[in-house]
């Protein structure tokens, strides 16, 4: 993939918005890649949400 400066560095939210919009526009390409990747991705998440509420509870429990 090739990003230019001008992707990176573009006028956004907040008084210094070169650091926003860098890490903004990464998380908008991972989230295409989650969304559109290969079924490995798809699985993992499932494989985690189905851990979460078991870790949550005994984290709660002490």
């Amino acid at each position: 993939m090739f990003l230019s400066v001008f992707d990176i560095f573009k006028v956004g939210i907040g008084p210094s918005s070169s650091h926003t919009m860098g890490p903004m526009v990464a998380a908008g390409h991972f989230l295409e890649a989650l969304r559109g990747g290969d079924g490995r991705s798809r699985a993992r998440r499932r494989a985690r949400s189905r851990t979460q509420p078991r870790s949550r509870s005994s984290t709660i429990s002490g």
